[in-house]
């Protein structure tokens, strides 16, 4: 497997070294071209109009959009861990309230339980 990338990266390095190599030997006669017909320094652009401004506004808003889609999904994940957080502590505060009501009713058996034996209602039956 490793052979493998390594001659899959030699032979890209290979041709991509040619076609540098190439592009940098018929850089100078498209250079001489150009300045023999007289296009040395021209430079071409579309002038503005109502179609490309308004295609670069969309693809500003649509920028702007992206940046506040990301924000919001990491305010709805941190609020999402939040809420989850809340629902353990409420499950965790149901649990305690059912142990206390346990131990108020054991303790309440226990009282009554006393209370007849020292009025000797148990010994009476």
């Amino acid at each position: 497997m490793r052979l493998t990338r390594l001659v899959v990266l030699g032979v890209v390095s290979l041709y991509l070294a040619d076609t540098v190599n190439l592009a940098l030997e018929i850089l100078p006669y498209h250079q001489t071209l150009l300045a023999e017909i007289g296009l040395v320094g021209i430079k071409t652009s579309v002038p503005a109009n109502e179609y490309n401004t308004l295609a670069e506004e969309l693809r500003f808003k649509a920028e702007a959009l992206r940046a506040t889609e990301q924000g919001l999904s990491i305010r709805e994940a941190a609020l999402d861990e939040r809420a989850e957080t809340i629902a353990v502590l409420r499950a965790a505060a149901a649990a305690l309230a059912l142990l206390l009501a346990l131990i108020g009713a054991d303790a309440y058996l226990d009282y009554r339980a006393r209370r007849q034996v020292s009025s000797g209602a148990l010994g009476a039956a």
